[in-house]
């Protein structure tokens, strides 16, 4: 038996050199097999991390999107999303139609300039003629001729003064309002181009 095992060891001359001087023997680095787990370095540290990494992930995701959202109105609550979110559209076109009204307002003024033009030159001219370079009347006068003359437009005499302000402002080398003692006089400039 001493034999047999003898017999079974590698000759000395077949061993690496370290292992004839009595050392250790490297044993040879195998491949794993196909399908085995191979631990890799660190791998237990980022497994360990990845689902803190996720918790702050998802704690941040849940707070943009908690900003994104406007606060709902304490009157709306109970009631559908799909009936807050109508309300909500129809206060939002609420809100642009009021911020977009003194615009819409301005236009439509300016689009009744040429006939308010029309209608002070008319009145003017009646007064003192066109053949001087000026022609002037009284504000209230004119306000009184021009209530009569858009009667059944049912403008009233603020919109009647804002008109004519801004017939001053567009046309002010043709239109203008002095203020004077007796009370404030419209002018025309007879020599200057018609501005409409």
């Amino acid at each position: 038996h001493v034999h047999a095992e003898q017999d079974s060891a590698p000759p000395k001359a077949l061993l690496p050199e370290r292992a004839r001087r009595g050392g250790p023997i490297a044993r040879p680095h195998r491949p794993p097999e196909a399908g085995a787990l191979v631990a890799q370095p660190g791998a237990a540290q980022e497994h360990a991390a990845a689902p803190q990494a996720s918790r702050v992930q998802d704690a941040a995701e849940a707070a943009a999107v908690g900003s994104s959202k406007p606060a709902t109105d304490p009157k709306l609550a109970g009631l559908s999303a799909a009936l807050v979110e109508k309300i909500m559209l129809r206060e939002a076109a609420k809100k642009s139609a009021a911020a977009a009204a003194p615009a819409v307002r301005h236009a439509n003024l300016q689009r009744q300039l040429p006939n308010i033009a029309l209608a002070v030159r008319a009145a003017l001219h009646r007064e003192r003629g066109s053949e001087c370079a000026a022609s002037a009347l009284p504000m209230a006068q004119l306000l009184d001729r021009l209530r009569y003359r858009f009667a059944s437009a049912n403008i009233s005499t603020e919109e009647l003064r804002e008109l004519l302000a801004l017939l001053g402002q567009t046309a002010p080398q043709w239109f203008s309002t002095v203020d004077t003692a007796k009370g404030a006089i419209a002018r025309i400039q007879n020599r200057v181009p018609w501005p409409f």
